[in-house]
């Protein structure tokens, strides 16, 4: 099964409904188009020795098929020492669906339901979650006797995947087996109540499955959310470096380990480098219904604390909180249909920059290593009160001039354990204070209105989360001064690692910047 095209052949024999497509041997390149012409287009070219989305392209017309074709084999050959592909027929808005089997060595089969991975960026999922949502009945039983059909037709015993593109008719087509465990598993034992991985032992001790059919139930509802080392804002690319800090404050956020698994690879320290894939950790919430778990993931992501590595958290925030998502607007072209809403050019309201003023000047103060008046960095002054200025803005407009930034005169003192301030923004002004908590956490009180946030200073961004989301902006002192955007443009910085697989210009051959 972890031959694609084979698979497909198997699973015709065993009457499981297939995508329109070419899964044959012959690897000619002007066969490959000849079929994906016959098929037409848009036609999606696979890896037949993938997964995880590599040696992937979706191809719009019969003029972009030959590059298409060139990349995905370079990167199944590089991923998998294997380039053969398959041409499918690309399903426009599809939700991906796939089942959960399981079978054992007395020929039992059963599925333990279903989960919707449809929230995906480069063909990897992002968030998935259990049951899916809008299945019948009746849908949920034809799709779960296809898996186990699917899985019985070659003998398999153990745990596995069977994959599924579920069209907005109700039909459904196989589109692969993972003959494993995988990554999402932790959504099913959730809402079944099941331990997968006790099952897989048992199951290779050679006893029978622990339960039948009919003994598996659904309670409530999960959802999963991958964290990955990567950077949303730019398109996605992978991120590396130090992981300062990983950590999940599930006491300060009012959670429970009945409510919030966090399974992770990495901890406080680690390095995260570009040899291995960029997902860090598996953030699984449980609720008794989707708005209920979906509320859960909304707090545990901001009682997530990673520090040193840009990473999706936020992203995943924005996600878990839009609209389309919430009503279950759901297909694999999520996040592609909504990137206008989920990329949009935020706003900020008057909370937003007192807050982020404090926690940048209280963390600025945390800095001095001594307790001397002379070394403190917030605006001391003997026999008045402290008086600064802030400079707040989108980290993305820094480079820009100063018309987007807000200013807040921030007027105070400190006194033990908390900070006791007059914030002028505007014409508004504010009476504010903060007091550290456990970890990054902090409770800021404005105008008698008290939250808790995570926050901390990133560099010159100050980052702020809460269950509404998170919130990055550049904090800079007026009477500061930072020369380091004047740089030249005489150089050329790559935004990721790779490998350079062609050179299409020659040395004195004269090139232009490109505009967009």
């Amino acid at each position: 099964m972890g031959d694609k095209s084979a698979a497909k052949a198997r699973m015709a024999n065993a009457g499981v409904p297939l995508v329109p497509g070419y899964h044959g041997d012959n690897q000619d390149d002007a066969l490959l188009r000849t079929e994906a012409d016959k098929i037409g287009y848009p036609v999606m070219i696979k890896a037949s020795a993938g997964g995880g989305g590599k040696g992937m392209r979706v191809v719009e017309s019969s003029d972009g098929f030959q590059a298409a074709l060139e990349g995905c084999r370079r990167e199944s050959k590089a991923a998998f020492g294997d380039d053969r592909m398959l041409i499918e027929k690309y399903l426009v808005q599809p939700r991906h669906v796939e089942v959960q089997v399981f079978c054992d060595r007395h020929g039992n089969g059963v599925y333990l339901f279903e989960r919707d991975c449809s929230v995906q960026r480069r063909h990897q999922k992002v968030i998935e979650e259990a049951p899916a949502p809008g299945m019948t009945p009746e849908l949920r039983s034809a799709m779960g006797d296809a898996a186990v059909r699917a899985a019985q037709e070659i003998g398999y015993v153990g745990a596995g995947t069977v994959e599924f593109l579920l069209d907005a008719d109700g039909s459904f087509y196989f589109m692969e087996m993972n003959t494993r465990l995988q990554v999402e598993h932790p959504v099913t034992e959730m809402i079944t109540g099941q331990d997968l991985v006790e099952w897989q032992l048992r199951v290779a001790m050679g006893e029978p499955l622990p339960c039948s059919q009919d003994e598996l139930t659904i309670t409530g509802h999960s959802f999963e959310a991958r964290i990955y080392a990567e950077d949303p804002e730019q398109d996605f690319l992978p991120a590396t470096g130090l992981l300062n800090r990983f950590a999940l404050d599930l006491v300060g956020a009012g959670l429970s380990a009945d409510q919030v698994r966090l399974d992770s690879g990495v901890e406080s320290g680690d390095a995260v480098s570009m040899h291995y894939d960029p997902m860090l950790a598996k953030l699984i919430v449980h609720g008794p219904d989707r708005d209920a778990a979906l509320a859960t993931l909304n707090r545990a992501l901001a009682a997530l604390d990673v520090q040193g590595v840009v990473t999706n958290r936020a992203f995943l925030m924005r996600l878990a909180t839009h609209p389309g998502f919430k009503n279950v607007e759901l297909d694999t072209r999520f996040i592609e249909r909504n990137e206008a809403t989920l990329f949009a050019p935020r706003t900020y309201n008057m909370d937003a920059y007192a807050s982020a003023a404090l926690i940048g000047l209280h963390q600025l103060a945390q800095e001095c290593e001594s307790d001397s008046p002379w070394d403190r960095h917030d605006g001391f002054r003997l026999n008045a009160p402290h008086t600064i200025r802030i400079a707040l803005c989108d980290p993305a407009n820094v480079q820009a001039d100063d018309s987007d930034e807000a200013v807040v005169i921030v007027e105070g003192k400190r006194s033990a354990g908390e900070s006791l301030w007059t914030l002028t923004i505007g014409d508004e002004t504010l009476t504010a204070s903060l007091q550290p908590l456990t970890g990054d956490a902090v409770a800021v009180t404005l105008n008698g209105y008290r939250r808790r946030l995570q926050a901390r200073r990133d560099g010159h961004v100050v980052v702020m989360a809460d269950p509404s989301g998170e919130t990055r902006l550049f904090w800079r002192r007026i009477d500061a001064i930072d020369h380091g955007h004047h740089e030249a443009e005489s150089t050329l910085t790559a935004p990721m690692n790779g490998t350079v697989v062609a050179l299409l210009v020659a040395p004195g051959k004269a090139v232009e910047k490109a505009c967009r």
